[in-house]
């Protein structure tokens, strides 16, 4: 278990600095790679719990909103406020911001 920490730990800390050149698809699949070396060396168990880790890591440090596990509209206090918000934000945004209206059902 400590290998799977420790490699996450050095993982997230190699990928940090080079975050919007590398992109979220290759951190993924670099994380999948640690997760397939881990268990193919220390058996399922140890394998599982470094899959857990490295979805963990990979959505708290790369995945925006960065240092979060929430995302937009999901849980945590007020979370029901905030699709009204975004639809009357975008009724209320000029015409030149339509992309962002056009994402909203």
């Amino acid at each position: 278990m400590a290998a799977t920490i420790g490699g996450a730990a050095i993982l997230v800390a190699a990928l940090a600095p080079f975050q919007h050149k590398v992109g979220l698809l290759n951190e993924g699949l670099l994380f999948l790679l640690l997760t397939l070396l881990i268990s193919s060396t220390w058996g399922w168990l140890v394998g599982l719990f470094a899959a857990v880790l490295a979805n963990l890591a990979l959505n708290f440090f790369f995945v925006p909103p960065l240092h979060s596990h929430l995302r937009r509209g999901e849980g945590g206090p007020g979370a029901r406020h905030v699709q009204p918000v975004d639809r009357l934000e975008a009724r209320l945004a000029p015409h030149g911001d339509a992309s962002h209206a056009e994402s909203l059902p």
